[in-house]
């Protein structure tokens, strides 16, 4: 069974009723050349000359990436998978039309949003012009797609809060501002007076106890923890925790890569490419010298199994690649002219784009 043939039951019957058109499903879209292999979509665009020919002649070249290239979402070692989709800026000079797929252009973050009716719709008149918050992606006909990664880590986080009542009650604070100001008035009479110090902050430590105290430090400059001690006692903070906001979810993926044939080993130098690639910022042809930059590429990610639930749109913050993860460097002569690594460990680090809300939960993210 082949590695797209797993969708959804009307694969086949799409296929045949579409021959030489593509066809969107499970949110990515799929070439059928004819009903005679209509169940089979057309391969990876392959290199002509090289490795990486298809890759250096443009970026989006490709429509489907994969690894590894036998075996993926079949039998026992490889029964899922994980396909990272492509959203690109329409601002970026690598992007050509036929490489947009016009099935589907919204990535994941753009179709809430317009379902909620968020900030990606809010049209802000500056300078009697209009800016639109939309978010400047579309979604392409490429697809990085990878067998389930040996690590999968969901951080869920939220934001809280320590806030001290004792230092924002108004009552609190209101009392101790008077004692306060009646013990530096008695401290000023006092001199006047003639009065000796020592007496009269005997009788203030005697009459005020610690709330005048703690008043009468601040008056003076003194730590207010340190007063208070003095007279065997210490502040309680009463502490109190105040929701702020989630954090936007992180996703950990490790991949090992262990190419068995000299076709593999170009699909896993293409595939690191491509990450690479997609995670780094893009010169604007606008800015002069230099002064903007176009935005990285953003991912759409899709598991065939839903067992672990949705994941909103993202973008690559880390990619790590160790090309001896075994500690020590090994290559392969017979895979590459330029000697391939036996292994290669990857490691993607993503971020989430949207806060995840009650009302996500319950439509499976």
């Amino acid at each position: 069974m082949s590695i797209f043939t797993d969708l959804p039951k009307l694969f086949a019957s799409k296929a045949v009723a579409n021959p030489g058109k593509t066809v969107a499903i499970g949110g990515s879209s799929v070439i059928f050349t004819s009903v005679a292999n209509a169940q089979t979509p057309n391969p990876p665009v392959k290199p002509a000359s090289g490795p990486l020919a298809a890759l250096e002649s443009s970026p989006f070249s490709f429509d489907r990436l994969h690894y590894p290239l036998t075996d993926l979402g079949e039998g026992l070692r490889y029964p899922h998978y994980v396909t990272f989709y492509i959203n690109a800026r329409t601002q970026s000079k690598y992007l050509q039309e036929k490489q947009v797929n016009t099935l589907n252009r919204e990535s994941v973050l753009q179709r809430n949003a317009r379902q909620r009716a968020g900030y990606d719709n809010i049209n802000l008149p500056i300078i009697g012009d209009t800016v639109n918050f939309r978010r400047k992606t579309t979604r392409t006909t490429q697809a990085i797609r990878l067998y389930m990664p040996d690590t999968m880590h969901w951080a869920f986080r939220n934001q809280w809060k320590d806030m001290s009542l004792t230092d924002v009650l108004p009552s609190i604070a209101t009392k101790a501002t008077e004692l306060g100001s009646d013990l530096v008035g008695a401290i000023r009479g006092g001199i006047a007076d003639g009065s000796s110090l020592s007496k009269m902050a005997g009788d203030i430590l005697k009459s005020t106890a610690p709330l005048g105290v703690e008043q009468l430090a601040g008056k003076l400059g003194i730590d207010r923890d340190l007063a208070v001690s003095s007279l065997g006692y210490a502040v309680n903070p009463n502490i109190d925790v105040i929701y702020g906001a989630p954090d936007l979810r992180s996703f950990v993926f490790d991949f090992m890569f262990a190419p068995r044939s000299t076709k593999e080993a170009s699909e896993v130098l293409a595939i690191i490419r491509a990450f690479k690639f997609h995670a780094a910022p893009e010169s604007s042809p606008d800015s002069g010298a230099g002064r903007y930059w176009i935005p990285p590429t953003e991912f759409d990610i899709e598991f065939s199994t839903e067992s672990m639930g949705k994941v909103s749109t993202c973008v690559l913050e880390q990619i790590d690649v160790d090309y001896a993860p075994n500690g020590w460097a090994a290559y392969q002569e017979e895979l590459s002219k330029n000697d391939m690594p036996v292994n290669i460990r990857m490691q993607l680090v993503f971020k989430e784009l949207e806060y995840i809300t009650k009302e996500l939960v319950e439509k499976g993210y």
